[in-house]
């Protein structure tokens, strides 16, 4: 019961947070030839390679059963390199609302899996950040590789 509360908490500020996230910020996303899970599986063996500390893995399809709802897969996976995301919150707060790092990934009506992320890049100027900022760079550069070897479109590190 606990831990129902809890990731019902959790998942409601990240539903505000991200309903405040897309409006201001596109989706980059591309489709994954793999399950939900097991897209997830990659981009989480991946973090854990470059030693990226990952906050939760949500699983909207497993919360929404717990209530008697029935969704597709959809899975929510919060991770941050804390060495880049801190100094951008210590120079922008507001900016915040955009890290740790969020990915997702879930199925659609028609069986396709899809993974995507919102793109800082486009957010930066709204807290007066440099959307060309090295750090900024990093990370969205950054993004778009995790999602690659995720989806299997580049290679995973060995």
């Amino acid at each position: 019961m606990r831990r129902m509360i809890q990731s019902t908490i959790v998942i409601l500020g990240l539903l505000v947070s991200g309903l405040v996230q897309a409006a201001h910020q596109p989706m980059i996303k591309e489709t994954s030839p793999y399950s939900v899970n097991e897209t997830m599986d990659r981009l989480v063996s991946e973090l854990n390679k470059r030693h990226i500390h990952i906050f939760a893995r949500i699983d909207y399809q497993a919360n929404a059963r717990d209530v008697g709802v029935n969704i597709r897969p959809e899975t929510l996976l919060i991770f941050s390199k804390l060495s880049h995301s801190t100094p951008l919150v210590k120079e922008a707060p507001m900016f915040g609302v955009y890290l740790p790092m969020r990915v997702l990934a879930w199925q659609d009506a028609n069986g396709q899996v899809w993974i995507g992320y919102n793109d800082i890049t486009k957010a930066a100027p709204q807290y007066d950040l440099d959307p060309f900022d090295p750090m900024i760079q990093v990370m969205s550069d950054g993004l778009a590789l995790l999602c690659d070897i995720a989806t299997g479109r580049k290679a995973a590190t060995p």
